[in-house]
């Protein structure tokens, strides 16, 4: 196969296209970690933009003689801006488009101003892809429906699915690190109002639950990956959580290496995203051999397709609501299982490891080393 030019377009990196806005946070780890293995797996020359497309701009605001000279010598964009890829396409018309979609609900979004005219632009821009990138077969059934209900349009046969999660190189790292020693369960995702995906209201509201003769055997930690935690937000975490739940500063930051070696020396981690992708979170916590606890829905239960009786699931999930009295038995479940069935412990953590791998990015792009799905028009 002919070298490809491929440019990765990512908002997750800075300015200087090398740093990331948030170190420790996983979601912006993605860039390097997949452009690596594509450039090494591929022989092509791969390089990311240094510039942040930020999907909230009208179609007005796109600096379109940027990307006019920016994409003239490119053969391939992956990009994970979800509404200018019409754009994208005016810049160069030749270039082929591979749109990385990690969620479709961002029409509910309160930072968007016209929050429906945005999820249209989404779907047009699954329309004028060349190939749309899932994480799983739960987020591209999602993908293919939404754009059928509102062009009448199936998309089904330009949907790729890419479950990559972490990177195995990256977690290998850090196995020797010892565990803390007291059972430390974490919330690794973002406490946040704009969307109402993350629960982190619920894990508060089931640690308060806890009897205290069992909760005092545990440590609860707010991970706070964006550090924009509000002071009502802590007040409300503290109230529900009977001020059993610890929350990391918004002004301690964490390099990716202290965030990794944290995942590593914790043994517990709560997922409660109802509407995405699991998380890469998600899927670095297993690998590190911790036990997770999550939906069963979407990707949370493809992952443990074929284990329906790993004990850590969430039954109770309706209209997309967590139940904080079925997650709270959880975590005692947990705490009891780690202080008196270490073999079941063992047992699932192996397991865990194992589904991971399946997921990383080195596994990926062995089902695609031989170019056939990265290939010009």
């Amino acid at each position: 196969m002919d070298k490809l030019n491929i440019l990765w377009d990512a908002h997750v990196v800075s300015n200087d296209g090398k740093n990331f806005l948030h170190n420790a946070d996983p979601c912006h780890h993605i860039a390097v970690n997949m452009s690596k293995l594509i450039g090494c797996i591929m022989t092509s020359n791969v390089e990311h933009t240094d510039y942040i497309l930020d999907g909230r701009i009208s179609r007005y605001e796109f600096d379109m003689p940027y990307w006019q000279e920016r994409l003239k010598d490119v053969d391939v964009l992956i990009t994970d801006q979800s509404t200018h890829i019409r754009n994208l396409k005016v810049a160069n018309p030749k270039v082929t488009i591979y749109m990385l979609t990690p969620f479709i609900d961002i029409q509910k979004h309160p930072k968007v101003e016209e929050p429906y005219r945005y999820y249209l632009r989404q779907t047009d821009s699954m329309l004028v892809a060349d190939k749309v990138v899932a994480q799983s077969g739960f987020n591209a059934v999602e993908y293919v429906k939404q754009v059928n209900q509102l062009t009448g349009v199936d998309i089904s046969d330009k949907i790729l699915i890419w479950p990559w999660g972490y990177s195995q190189e990256e977690v290998d790292k850090y196995k020797n690190i010892n565990s803390f020693a007291v059972p430390t369960i974490f919330f690794p995702n973002r406490i946040t109002e704009s969307t109402d995906n993350y629960h982190y209201r619920e894990f508060a509201d089931a640690i308060g639950m806890i009897p205290e003769d069992i909760a005092k055997k545990a440590i609860f930690i707010y991970r706070n990956p964006t550090r924009k935690v509000t002071a009502n937000q802590v007040k409300t975490i503290k109230k529900l959580s009977k001020n059993r739940a610890d929350i990391i500063p918004n002004k301690e930051q964490h390099t990716r290496r202290e965030y990794m070696e944290f995942i590593n020396a914790s043994h517990c981690s709560v997922h409660l995203c109802t509407k995405t992708h699991r998380g890469m979170s998600h899927d670095e916590s297993a690998a590190m051999g911790n036990i997770t606890i999550s939906p069963n829905l979407g990707s949370s239960k493809e992952f443990w397709a074929g284990h329906k009786d790993y004990p850590f699931l969430l039954h109770k999930v309706l209209d997309h609501g967590i139940d904080s009295k079925e997650l709270s038995r959880l975590l005692i479940l947990y705490i009891d299982v780690y202080y008196n069935n270490q073999r079941v412990v063992s047992e699932l953590s192996h397991t865990s490891i194992m589904l991971a791998k399946q997921f990383s990015y080195e596994s990926v792009f062995k089902k695609i080393q031989d170019g056939s799905e990265i290939r010009v028009n």
